[in-house]
């Protein structure tokens, strides 16, 4: 990880938006480059693949359902304010991944364990998956030596950042299986937070995942801003504040 670390870094301070994006391009997590022979990629369900839900039990706002949709195909910052949907978007992704990439595991992380069990709640109640399914993770509700078991037979988990990257490292979960990151908060996504490093440890040994980073405040400046956008792979960027038509 000290490549990743200096990478984070580099991204943090030096960015130079002068440089062709073939350089900038470098920045961002490289993919693949721990991949082991034996690591297959997660398989879609031919029978759902070609469509996608929408949760028919809340008002459809057409700002929510574009963004869900473009959630599903890009690597997306989505910075909306607090109360405007960023947790309908996020279920919205969920549910469809959990549809096409049954196999797949689906992680949605928060910074601390009072968000991680406010988040669970608030996206399960927009979503048909399954509540065996899902599982809180936060280290005080399952022990090391369970988690493995745990990662092998749940499918959607809500925790924290520090969770996923301890149990990577220890081999409990295998990087290769996730097919959806959902990270809450994601201004917190530079130099080398939690975040930083889990998305680089899956990027290492899969490139085929999803990222979608929800935030209120994508950053105070534009190295912030950039920050961010390099270190969770982004690609897409959806901006709307209180002013915005739609959200007023």
């Amino acid at each position: 990880m000290n490549s990743g670390t200096n990478g984070a870094k580099r991204a943090e301070s030096y960015i130079n938006f002068d440089d062709p994006p073939e350089v900038r391009a470098l920045l961002f997590p490289p993919t693949e480059i721990d991949r082991l022979p034996n690591d297959e990629y997660i398989h879609f369900d031919q029978d759902t693949i070609n469509t996608f839900t929408y949760p028919s039990n809340v008002t459809r706002r057409k700002y929510q359902f574009d963004i869900s949709k473009l959630c599903l195909r890009y690597n997306t910052l989505v910075c909306l304010p607090t109360g405007s949907g960023k947790t309908l978007i996020a279920a919205v992704v969920m549910m469809n991944f959990h549809r096409w990439f049954p196999k797949g595991k689906i992680i949605f992380m928060a910074p601390t364990r009072t968000l991680v069990n406010q988040q669970v709640e608030a996206c399960s109640n927009f979503t048909d998956i399954k509540r065996d399914k899902i599982i809180i993770m936060t280290g005080t509700n399952a022990s090391g030596s369970l988690r493995k078991n745990i990662w092998e037979e749940k499918s959607v988990f809500f925790c924290t950042p520090q969770i996923v990257n301890n149990d990577i490292d220890k081999k409990r979960l295998n990087p290769t299986k996730i097919v959806l990151l959902i990270i809450d908060e994601a201004h917190h996504a530079r130099s080398n937070y939690a975040y930083t490093v889990v998305v680089r440890k899956v990027a290492a040994r899969s490139s085929q995942f999803r990222v979608i980073g929800l935030s209120a405040t994508p950053g105070a400046d534009m190295i912030s801003v950039q920050s961010v956008i390099y270190n969770l792979m982004v690609s897409k960027i959806v901006y709307l504040d209180e002013n915005d038509p739609d959200i007023a």
